[in-house]
C-alpha cells in the first residue's frame, strides 16, 4: 500500500490510469502518450480513469495512499458482496463452519488480497465490486431492476474483460436460482 520511490503502483497500467484521470480532471484530451509510440486515444475505458479523477477531486491530486486506501475499501466490499451473493442464491447453504458463502468470500480474499489488486491502482477491484453489487441486487429483488442493470453495465465499462463476469454471473444466476421474471 505505501507509495514507494515516488512510483504509482506495482502495475505499469496505473501510470496511464493516473494519467487519464489527470487529463479528465483537467479538461484535457484523453489520450494515453508513452515511450512505445504515438498518442493513443481509444486505449483505456472511461469508467476506471472516472473513478480515479473522482478520488482525486475528494481526497487530493497527489494523495496516492488514500487513493489506494479508497481500492483497498471496494475490495473489502467486493468479497462481503460475494459472500452475500451466495448467501443469497444458496440460503439453505448458510449455517455451519464451513458454509458455502464463508468459504466463497474467503476464496475471494485470498484471491485479492494475496494478488495485492485491492490496494493497487487496478480497475479489476471496482470492476468486481460492481459486477458482484449487480448480481446480487438482482437476487435480492428477483428481478433486474434499473439500479442492478446500472451496476452490471458498469462492470464492463471500467474493465471490458469482466463482460465475461457479467454473463458468468448471469448464467450461474440462472441455473443456481430461476429469477421470477423466468418463470
Amino acid at each position: 500500500v505505501v507509495d514507494r520511490r515516488g512510483g504509482l503502483c506495482l502495475f505499469p497500467d496505473s501510470y496511464a490510469y493516473w494519467r487519464l484521470a489527470e487529463a479528465i480532471r483537467g479538461g484535457g484530451p484523453y489520450r494515453v502518450v508513452s515511450d512505445w509510440g504515438p498518442a493513443h486515444f481509444a486505449l483505456r475505458t472511461p469508467g476506471y480513469p472516472l473513478f480515479l479523477a473522482a478520488c482525486q477531486a475528494v481526497l487530493g491530486p497527489e494523495n496516492r495512499l488514500a487513493v489506494r486506501l479508497v481500492q483497498a475499501g471496494l475490495g473489502v466490499g467486493a468479497v462481503w458482496l460475494l459472500g452475500r451473493l451466495v448467501a443469497g442464491v444458496r440460503p439453505a447453504e448458510t449455517g455451519g463452519a464451513w458454509s458455502a458463502p464463508k468459504i466463497a468470500a474467503l476464496l475471494a480474499a485470498s484471491i485479492y488480497f494475496v494478488s495485492r489488486h485491492a490496494a493497487s491502482m487496478s480497475p479489476d477491484t471496482l470492476a468486481t465490486a460492481l459486477v458482484c453489487g449487480g448480481v446480487l441486487r438482482a437476487v435480492i429483488k428477483d428481478e433486474i431492476d434499473p439500479i442492478a442493470a446500472i451496476l452490471l453495465i458498469a462492470g464492463p465499462f471500467v474493465k471490458p474483460s469482466c463482460l465475461g463476469g457479467v454473463a458468468g454471473a448471469a448464467v450461474a444466476l440462472f441455473a443456481l436460482r430461476r429469477p421470477g421474471w423466468l418463470r
